[in-house]
Order: C-alpha cells, then sequence, then structure tokens
C-alpha cells in the first residue's frame, strides 16, 4: 500500500474554523477558549471537556463540539460520548456529519459493524447536494477514512450530474497516493472545461514537487500521449492536453519535447509561432542552447509574412551570440561565420538596435575588431527613433569598449554622462556602477568606494549586492601597504580579465599569492581564479577554486557567490545535478538572506523531481 499524502488544506480549514470560533465578542469566551486549547495540548482531557462542554452550549459551534467528543473518547467515556452524539443527530437531522461522528465513537468501543452501519446510513440519506456533500466528505476526510470520502463524492456525482466532483475526488485519490485515479479525474475535467487548465496545473504542482520517484510524472505523461493519440478528440481538447504535456516537459526542463507538442499545436491550428516564442525564451533562460534554436528557427522558417518572423531571426542568432559569450563557441571560424550571419540579416531585415549592439559586442570582444563595434553603437545611437533606454545601453556599451582599449577616461566619461541622464532608472544605476568599477581599475579607491557606498541602497539587488562587495574589497585591503600594492595588481588584474587577456590576468593573480601570500585577498583571487577558468570552460579548475571558498571562506563575502556559482556549473555544464541539488540546499540552509536564495530555491525544487 503507497503511503498517504496528507495535504496542509485540511489543518488550514481547521485553523480558520478554530479562528471563527474563538473570535467572541466575549472576552471571558475567549479566555476559556484558550485555556481549553491549552488544556487539550497538554492532554488533561478531563480540564479541557467542561469547557469545551460549555462553549458549544453556549455559541453551538461544530468545532467545539469536535473537540468536546475528542476529549470524551481520550477519556474512554464512550456512553456520554454517544449520548452526546445522539443529542445532536436529533437536533440537526439533516446534518449528516453527526452520524460520521456517532461511527467514530462506536468504533472506538470496537463495535465496527455497527460503525459502519452508520457510515452507511449517512450515504442512503444523501441528496448529492453540493453542501451536503462537502460536509459528509470532510466528516470522513477528518478521520481520514479516504475510501468512505471517494464514495460520498462518486453518490453525489451519481446524483448531481450539473457538478461531478472531479477536484474533490482528485484530492483524496492524491491522499491516498492513488496518482492514476487521480491524474482520470483531472484529464476527464479538462476534457470537458478546457478553461480549468490552470487550475490543474497549479493542483498537480504540490504533488509533483512533492514526487522524488518521479512516479506520478511518468503516469501524467503517459497518460496524456495515449489521450492524444486517441481518435474522436475535439480539436480543443487535443489542444488542452498538449498544453498540459508542454507544461509537464518544462518542469523537467525537456525542452525538446516541449517543443514537439509546442509544435503540433502550432500547425493544427494554423497559428503564428507564439508558443514557440515563449518556449524558446524559457529554453535560452535555461541555458538549452539547443532546444532555444530549434524554436525560433521553426517561427523563422514560416515566413517573413508571419508576425514573428524579424523577432525570430534576432533570437536565433542572439542564441548563438550567447554561446559565444559564455565560451560554448570557440574558434575563429564559428565566430566569423556567426558576424557574416548577422550582416546578412542586417541587409535583409534592416538595422535595428538588438542586432547592431550584438554585432558590435561580438566584433569587439570576441573578434578584435573594437573600432568597428564601436562604430555600429554609434550607428545605433544616431537612428531615430531610438527609445531612451536603448540610447543610454548603447551608450554603456561604447564605454565598455573603451575600457575594454584601455581608455579610462573615456569610458569614465560616457558612464558618468549616462549616468546623469538616468539617474533613477536601472540603467543609470548600471552605469554608475560601472564608472565606480573603472575609479577602482584606475587605482582611484576612495573616489570609487564613495561612488559604491551610494550604490549600496540601489532598487537593483545585483547592483546593490556587486556596489556592497566591492566597496568592502577596498574597505578591507586600503592601507596594507603605503601603497596599495596587493590591492592595485589585484585591480590590474580583474581589468586584464575584462580585456580578454585571460592568461595574463591568471599569472597577475598568481604573482600577488607568491609576493603577498598573507593578504586579506586571498579568497577573493581565488574566486577571480575561478571565474577564469570558468569563462574558458575548464570546469575542474574552477569547481576546486569556489570549493576553497566554500570550504575555508564560508563565511566571508564571497561564500554564498561560491556555492551559487558551483551550483550553476553542475546544473548547466558538467550536469551532475545531485551536486547541484547539494549546493542548491546548502545555500538555502545556510546563506538565508543571500540574494541567491530565492533562485537557488526555485531550481532546488525543479530539480528535485528530476528522475527521468
Amino acid at each position: 500500500m503507497k503511503p498517504q499524502r496528507i495535504f496542509p488544506l485540511l489543518s488550514l480549514l481547521l485553523a480558520l474554523a478554530w479562528g471563527a470560533a474563538t473570535a467572541q465578542p466575549s472576552n471571558d469566551m475567549a479566555l476559556d477558549g484558550q485555556l481549553a486549547q491549552q488544556y487539550f495540548q497538554n492532554n488533561e482531557f478531563d480540564k479541557a471537556a467542561v469547557l469545551y462542554e460549555s462553549l458549544f452550549e453556549r455559541t453551538q459551534s461544530r468545532v467545539y463540539f469536535n473537540y468536546y467528543l475528542e476529549c470524551l473518547l481520550k477519556l474512554e467515556q464512550h456512553r456520554e460520548a454517544e449520548r452526546a452524539v445522539k443529542a445532536q443527530i436529533r437536533k440537526n437531522p439533516q446534518d449528516l456529519g453527526y452520524l460520521v461522528m456517532l461511527g467514530k465513537v462506536l468504533a472506538a468501543q470496537g463495535l465496527d459493524d455497527q460503525a459502519q452501519e452508520q457510515y452507511e446510513e449517512a450515504i442512503r440519506k444523501m441528496d448529492g447536494s453540493l453542501a451536503q456533500t462537502t460536509q459528509l466528505a470532510n466528516a470522513f476526510l477528518m478521520e481520514q477514512k479516504y475510501d468512505m470520502a471517494e464514495r460520498i463524492y462518486l453518490v453525489a456525482r451519481s446524483k448531481n450530474a450539473d457538478y461531478p466532483f472531479h477536484f474533490e475526488l482528485a484530492s483524496v485519490y492524491a491522499m491516498q497516493r492513488d496518482d492514476a485515479a487521480m491524474i482520470k479525474e483531472y484529464l476527464d475535467f479538462l476534457a470537458k472545461d478546457h478553461t480549468r487548465l490552470s487550475d490543474i496545473q497549479t493542483r498537480l504542482q504540490y504533488p509533483i514537487v512533492n514526487d522524488p520517484t518521479g512516479d506520478l510524472k511518468r503516469t501524467l505523461r503517459m497518460e496524456l500521449l495515449r489521450r492524444l493519440q486517441e481518435r474522436g478528440r475535439s480539436e480543443e481538447t487535443q489542444n488542452a492536453f498538449s498544453e498540459l504535456l508542454i507544461w509537464l516537459y518544462t518542469q523537467d526542463k525537456d525542452f525538446e519535447n516541449a517543443m514537439v507538442q509546442a509544435e503540433a499545436i502550432d500547425r493544427r491550428n494554423q497559428e503564428n509561432g507564439f508558443r514557440l516564442m515563449s518556449l524558446g525564451e524559457l529554453a535560452l533562460s535555461n541555458r538549452d542552447y539547443a532546444a532555444a534554436y530549434r524554436a525560433f528557427d521553426y517561427v523563422a522558417a514560416k515566413g517573413s509574412s508571419t508576425f514573428y518572423h524579424n523577432v525570430a531571426r534576432y533570437k536565433l542568432l542572439n542564441v548563438l551570440y550567447q554561446q559565444v559569450a559564455s565560451g560554448l563557441i570557440q574558434t575563429q571560424a564559428e565566430i566569423q561565420d556567426l558576424e557574416r550571419r548577422y550582416a546578412t540579416t542586417i541587409g535583409e531585415l534592416g538595422r535595428t538596435v538588438p542586432l547592431l549592439r550584438d554585432l558590435a559586442r561580438l566584433k569587439a570582444f570576441h573578434l578584435q575588431k573594437p573600432q568597428e563595434g564601436m562604430d555600429l553603437l554609434q550607428q545605433a545611437i544616431g537612428m531615430p527613433g531610438i527609445q531612451a533606454d536603448e540610447k543610454a545601453q548603447c551608450q554603456v556599451e561604447l564605454a565598455d569598449i573603451q575600457l575594454y582599449l584601455g581608455d579610462i577616461w573615456g569610458a569614465k566619461l560616457l558612464y558618468w554622462q549616462v549616468e546623469k541622464q538616468n539617474e533613477e532608472s536601472p540603467i543609470g544605476h548600471e552605469a554608475k556602477f560601472k564608472n565606480a568599477r573603472t575609479s577602482y581599475y584606475d587605482g582611484d579607491f576612495e573616489l570609487a568606494q564613495a561612488q559604491l557606498d551610494i550604490l549600496k541602497s540601489s532598487t537593483s539587488k545585483l547592483i546593490a549586492n556587486d556596489a556592497f562587495y566591492l566597496s568592502q574589497l577596498i574597505k578591507d585591503n586600503l592601507g596594507q601597504d603605503s601603497i596599495n600594492t596587493p590591492l592595485r595588481k589585484f585591480a590590474a588584474a580583474e581589468l586584464l580579465f575584462l580585456q580578454n587577456r585571460p592568461q595574463q590576468a591568471l599569472d597577475s593573480l598568481d604573482a600577488i599569492l607568491e609576493r603577498f601570500p598573507t593578504s586579506l585577498l586571498v579568497d577573493d583571487i581565488y574566486f577571480q581564479k575561478a571565474k577564469i577558468h570558468q569563462r574558458q570552460r575548464q570546469f575542474d579548475l574552477a569547481l576546486g577554486f569556489y570549493q576553497k571558498i566554500a570550504e575555508s571562506f564560508a563565511q566571508d563575502l564571497l561564500g554564498d557567490d561560491a556555492i551559487f556559482a558551483m551550483a550553476e556549473i553542475n546544473e548547466f555544464d558538467t550536469r551532475d545535478l545531485e551536486k547541484a541539488m547539494e549546493h542548491y540546499k546548502r545555500l538555502i540552509v545556510e546563506f538565508p538572506g543571500s540574494i541567491y536564495t530565492e533562485q537557488a530555491r526555485d531550481r532546488y525544487r525543479q530539480l528535485r523531481g528530476d528522475f527521468q
């Protein structure tokens, strides 16, 4: 027999009912209720029974009667319990829940056959109404008699054609861990009412997240595929089942199979590819570049007359660009081919800010053509009708290239201009942070720290966190010697990495460790070395340095950063999902205040049931 699932809903209902019962205008009654609950929790059932009986007589609240009856049963006062329940049956013949209570009292005396008679009588008296059915089923659910609750709903279904109780039965089957029956109820309901797809997804989320073996997901997937292959279903039903299957696949980040279903819906309905665009974005955000490329390629192939054609063409190139930026595409031949594809697309679709901006970055940082990159950004900035935030972003990237070329003052001036023109916006905060960081690269630590201190309260958590870290780095290391040699050398090494000179940066970092082995910068150096190796896709080396920080400097500023970085490498690069889960869990438990905690929690939940 499978273990039963106990949903938090019942506890919530009890808590709400208790609150309603105790929220009386009389302070004495409220105090009596609190005292009765305290006696009950302390197993002083004789004292609790007296108070609950009095409270019930004053309020006629079902909650108080439930507690009173429970006290009598704990005290084994079965005759008194039976008398009390029968009195309520006489007073409230329409409330079939009291028959369930009587059955409970009889069962407590070992009179199981008589108890069952009461249950059967309750079923015989049912009229099938929603209110009565819910009340009676809840009475059985409170006693964890799930088979009886199931019977109640099935009998009510036979008597009430207008309300089939699909959700209620599905919940009972979920508590019993009868996945096949639960899934049948949800899918039968979805076949009748396609508008309930979102509700069904929400209800399935809890059992799916708490499905460590993956059995439920496999059962749901197989049943959906079986139903999709059946003939005679309406197009709307097929679409609803496909949508649910897409959702299920995305829970496991199985974007390839999600694409199959999305393409089927798109062809069946002759749509314009909007589902594929959404899936492509989701796959791209999860670094599934192959699936993202497939999605955008599908939409682009629909032809220039379709609504999403131009965006899909750009997204196709952006998928490849992101692979270049992350180091997945490294050969000059592949990067040059991407450069040609950008030029061809611009020739066919015209110049757009996103296309020019991506191509500028590609030329400047990956093809050693910084001047061509700057020229493209200037073209974008001068385009008629360019949005203010797009213009500011291009200016920031223009300053990035100037910094890449070593033009410190030119970069600082442009960052400053963007900052002043966009003081209260995210792009303004980004420019201010980059300006402060440029002062840091230049060795002007006091100015950098003054600028960073303002950014600690930025509305962007990431910028605020980066500003805090860099400010603390300067504060901790400023004045270690008369000319701040270790900090200056470390800042210079970081600039080398930014300028895409990784080996020189590594050599500089090693030189600092050799010359200043007791410097407070040791963990920062490890972290920078890890980032360089990660960019070069040398994941074993990167993980080694991140692990050093996690072991020896976990409580310092970079502890949570290192653990999150290890989790991401394990999840997205080495595909060691068990290790990724370990790191996410550690981050959640040990660093509840980290900016990564919420993201780590989401990813941990996604991975927890990933047993394909």
